[in-house]
């Protein structure tokens, strides 16, 4: 059982008045061929507009023609007061999500699109121009209620995974060093002694699984929204198909995720990429060059680690992550907008994972809490466990959402929010993971071995022998090819490592109890005592051999 380790003292803030070398807000650059395909721009805090005593906003990422917008807002009068504001700067809502629903006081964020007013010449469509318009008209709003979701007009961030991307990956700020205290450059960490993702191989077989009337209880759920499934399946994976599977699927979920993100693309068509079903893309975005895709194999990554320490349990797939490591912020909404409606509906969930996360443009100041907080705090009233990735990027800057798990301990209300950092296979902490105040657990997360979709090739390894002869011949080590387990390293993997470990002493919890879970107050109360366990050093019990 990999250790866990609990830190009562969290590090330090930067103390006041004390010197700030650097630009601490560039913790996250983003290559314009990825911000082209996501229709996205990053916020430069150096150019970006303020008014007079305005405080200078951080850099952040985000969809530049969508606002996110609750639905309780979402009709002629809201939309009628919105588009009167926006006219000043020519800007207007030209279309949104269809789906909303302004029925349900819990406020629902729906993708509205930004377009050119009629008259309107030469403009810029720029969602963070726009939402400081109505912020700023917000001051003289008469109606209270409906101000207060008004207020909750939000950018569409793209938040991006937590894994060591090594070579190649496009999304920068992630240091790693050889061993030899000299950072490599680019981000590249070499097979033998670094934390990039490299092939290898597992004589093992998957763990043993009980059946559901072996194990005293239900089996606990725990929700993934990553990259999905590959679609050549798994040999440690039965399809999900099969009663009972470890691995399952929804496509009611993936279907309103391809509709979150899909909104803008129909409106102005632009060329951004679709997020369709949940089955990941694991072709090679450059077939001449043949380097996967930097979060290729993300998702199963995770679940392989749940499987590791939890086979009893059930992991619920959900399709949000492209291939390069982006997550559009609606698409996750819409995800754990499905996840609260499902139990709403008696579906049990126990844990829900954030293996991705991103910077917020004001997240020091109170009056805008990031949308997501909300979202995650309806399911931890809910009885939902919540883990998140501390993030990658040797950085004390608030890291969301694991930066909202401030208060995941004391907060009785609340089922408990845990943000883990990485931690290497000799117990020290990992070099790219970051540091924050919310961050109170660790565990392992570089050189972590587990499942890889089958047969991801990249370049050409060199051959001794043509590969059409039998036997194939000899041939070198090639870090680009794949069979069906990996090696590699982020607080992506200590994610689900902790996330499975409250399964396993969920599975032990249930055997103590007549009835499962059934109401919310018993769950949150069970979290607390599960995870109290953990704080205290009690892991799963395992037995050796």
């Amino acid at each position: 059982m990999p250790h866990i380790e609990f830190r009562p003292e969290t590090p330090a803030r930067q103390p006041e008045g004390a010197e700030n070398y650097g630009l601490p807000w560039r913790d996250l650059a983003f290559p314009q061929e990825l911000l082209d395909r996501h229709g996205a721009t990053v916020l430069d805090p150096s150019t970006a507009p303020l008014d007079e005593g305005e405080r200078r906003p951080d850099s952040t990422v985000y969809r530049t023609n969508v606002l996110l917008i609750p639905a309780q807002v979402l009709d002629r009068n809201g939309l009628g007061w919105i588009n009167e504001q926006l006219a000043a700067i020519g800007l207007a809502i030209v279309s949104y999500d269809t789906s909303a629903d302004d029925h349900d006081e819990r406020p629902r964020w729906h993708a509205a699109v930004l377009g050119v007013a009629k008259q309107g010449k030469d403009v810029v469509v720029d969602a963070w121009r726009a939402l400081r318009v109505l912020r700023r008209a917000l001051a003289d709003f008469p109606d209270s209620r409906r101000k207060e979701y008004l207020a909750k007009i939000a950018l569409d961030h793209l938040l991006v995974g937590s894994a060591f991307a090594g070579a190649g990956a496009g999304i920068s700020g992630e240091p790693a060093t050889s061993g030899h205290g000299v950072p490599d450059l680019g981000g590249f960490a070499t097979p033998t002694g670094g934390y990039a993702r490299t092939p290898v191989t597992v004589v093992a077989g998957p763990p043993a699984r009980r059946p559901e009337a072996d194990i005293g209880g239900r089996r606990p759920v725990l929700v993934i929204p990553d990259t999905g499934l590959p679609r050549q399946g798994h040999s440690w994976f039965l399809p999900v198909t099969t009663p009972d599977s470890f691995l399952s699927v929804s496509v009611e979920a993936q279907k309103s995720i391809e509709a979150a993100v899909d909104t803008a693309l129909r409106t102005t068509k632009m060329p951004a990429a679709r997020l369709v079903g949940y089955e990941e893309v694991t072709a090679p975005p450059n077939p001449l060059l043949g380097t996967p895709s930097s979060q290729t194999g993300h998702g199963l990554m995770q679940a392989g680690l749940v499987c590791q320490i939890a086979p009893d349990a059930k992991v619920l797939m959900l399709r949000v992550m492209y291939a390069d490591g982006v997550v559009v912020e609606a698409a996750l909404h819409a995800a754990l907008d499905h996840v609260f409606k499902k139990i709403q509906a008696g579906f049990f969930v126990d844990v829900v994972t954030f293996a991705c996360g991103y910077f917020h443009e004001t997240a020091d100041d109170e009056a805008f809490t990031p949308t997501l907080m909300e979202k995650i705090n309806h399911l931890r009233e809910r009885g939902v466990v919540v883990v998140a990735a501390a993030g990658n990027y040797a950085s004390n800057r608030a890291f969301w959402p694991g930066a909202g798990a401030k208060d995941g301990l004391r907060n009785l209300a609340l089922a408990p929010m845990l943000a883990v950092g990485a931690k290497n296979p000799d117990g020290t902490v990992a070099i790219f993971s970051n540091e924050h105040e919310a961050i109170q657990w660790l565990a392992p997360g570089a050189a972590v071995v587990s499942t890889f979709p089958p047969g991801i090739k990249g370049s050409g390894a060199p051959d001794l022998r043509p590969p059409d002869v039998h036997p194939p011949g000899r041939a070198s080590f090639d870090r680009d090819n794949y069979n069906e387990f990996a090696t590699w390293s982020g607080s992506s993997f200590a994610v689900p490592i902790l996330g499975a470990a409250i399964m396993a002493l969920m599975i032990e919890d249930f055997q103590t109890l007549d009835l499962p879970v059934t109401d919310a107050q018993t769950a949150i109360a069970r979290a607390h005592r599960v995870v109290g366990k953990l704080r205290a050093g009690i892991l799963p019990e395992i037995t050796p051999i």
